[in-house]
């Protein structure tokens, strides 16, 4: 099946185009730090950039105490939007929250009830 290109004359408005943007990216539930998925994300990039006929640059991960960004610059010959990704590593929390025996990691969601039932959450 091919997909037909709608061409809407209020799409090719510099007005209304998307220049800068800001991500919150939340990776998924794959035990890839992240390293790992600014890499999975420029691969991904740059096969995307060649399928399309984009001229797409990713800048290099920073880190922070608490996150991690990087920058992305996307164009399509008429109009370009720089990005900043900012990527939420949620695994390193589920893995300190989950370094517990299975054990305590029970006993912990019963006393969390408890204190939700105990406040008056029920």
């Amino acid at each position: 099946m091919r997909l037909k290109q709608v061409h809407d004359a209020s799409c090719t408005d510099s007005s209304t185009h998307v220049k800068t943007r800001v991500v919150l990216h939340f990776p998924g539930f794959e035990p890839l730090n992240s390293r790992e998925h600014h890499a999975r994300y420029r691969r991904s990039a740059a096969q995307s950039a060649q399928t399309w006929g984009l001229q797409l640059a990713v800048g290099e991960l920073v880190q922070h105490e608490s996150f991690t960004w990087f920058d992305v610059f996307c164009q399509d010959g008429l109009h370009g939007t720089r990005s900043r990704i900012y990527m939420l590593d949620h695994f390193s929390l589920v893995a300190a929250l989950t370094n517990k025996s299975l054990w305590k990691q029970i006993l912990s969601g019963y006393i969390s009830a408890a204190r939700v039932v105990w406040e008056g959450g029920w």
